[in-house]
């Protein structure tokens, strides 16, 4: 297992080692290869290991992201990495940065109560059909800025580690980014990740594009504002949708590994090592779930009614929000 100033993650390859150790798989065996077991690592992360980091309402994966509005276009695609394709909440951005609050309508109320506002100057409700964020609008507007809308953004697959490079070097003015050794699976014009080494191994930006490569010089050029803040050299680059590292905390990893041995314990038919490995699993669920509850133990969230007075006010306050 790796490490990195006494904080310890696993790779892929630590996962699979892991997973043999748990299910006690020899290495040298035909029983189960590497690739099915990371398979099985992916299928447990989408099935069980995010949901439950979900369940604990803590915004582990929660991001932003600004889709500017179009003269005349009210429908807005759902950005294709949320999880469920689901949103946490979407406001309006003025051309000042100012956010303003925006309130999702039932499709009830749009069909009974449409009000067109071909000339507002900002949406202030929407609703959602299918998987696009329509605004409460006449088709016909000259509304500015943009949506911002927040959401927990999927973890990457995990893959082996020769498809992801570590960064040697970073050039911020011509956008050349050096790995120790090159992913040759990342070509010009490919879609990129940027991944932090260290915990939680978050994905700083992703769906970057690729400029040129040199493979002989194990470098890729990417446009220097792509190039997203906080990327140091010991982070990783990735194809979209892919890491050698967990997304998450690193202290949740063991969880992920203990997870897919079970998963391969029940696919070799081992229905007594099965036992033993789902029982350890419901104990580290169990102490997952309070480590990961309550962020910020000393100052908990307070509820308010998401329509309410003094959440509206609130809001209002905060977002330096007006009337339309």
């Amino acid at each position: 297992m790796a490490t990195i100033k006494n904080k310890y993650y696993m790779t892929s390859d630590d996962l699979i080692a892991s997973v043999k150790r748990r299910a006690s798989i020899p290495s040298a065996q035909s029983m189960i290869t590497d690739n099915e077991i990371l398979e099985y690592a992916n299928e447990e992360m989408l099935l069980n290991f995010i949901p439950l980091v979900l369940s604990q309402h803590e915004d582990y994966y929660l991001i932003r992201e600004e889709i500017p509005l179009e003269a005349n276009v009210i429908r807005y695609s759902i950005p294709y990495r949320a999880i469920g394709t689901k949103l946490r909440e979407v406001a309006h951005k003025d051309t000042n940065g100012n956010l303003r609050a925006m309130y999702r309508r039932s499709i009830d109320e749009i069909t009974d109560n449409f009000e067109a506002r071909g000339g507002a100057t900002y949406p202030d409700n929407f609703y959602i059909e299918g998987e696009e964020i329509v605004l409460d609008s006449s088709e016909t507007h000259n509304m500015t800025g943009s949506l911002t809308v927040f959401y927990s953004l999927r973890p990457n697959s995990l893959v082996d580690v020769d498809r992801v490079g570590k960064i040697t070097s970073i050039d911020t003015v011509t956008g050349i980014i050096v790995f120790d050794t090159f992913p040759e699976n990342i070509a010009a014009l490919s879609e990129i990740d940027f991944i932090k080494t260290k915990s939680p191994h978050r994905v700083l930006a992703f769906d970057k594009s690729v400029v040129a490569v040199n493979v002989g010089l194990k470098y890729i050029e990417v446009a220097p504002a792509d190039i997203p803040t906080g990327l140091v050299v010991g982070d990783r680059i990735g194809l979209a949708g892919e890491t050698d590292i967990l997304n998450a905390p690193s202290d949740l990893h063991v969880m992920l590994a203990q997870m897919t041995a079970a998963r391969v314990l029940e696919s070799i038919g081992d229905s007594e090592g099965l036992q033993v490995a789902d029982k350890k699993l419901a104990k580290m669920e169990k102490n997952a779930s309070g480590l990961l509850m309550n962020r910020v133990t000393g100052s908990p969230v307070k509820a308010k009614a998401r329509n309410g007075t003094i959440r509206r006010g609130n809001y209002r306050k905060g977002f330096n929000s007006t009337s339309n």
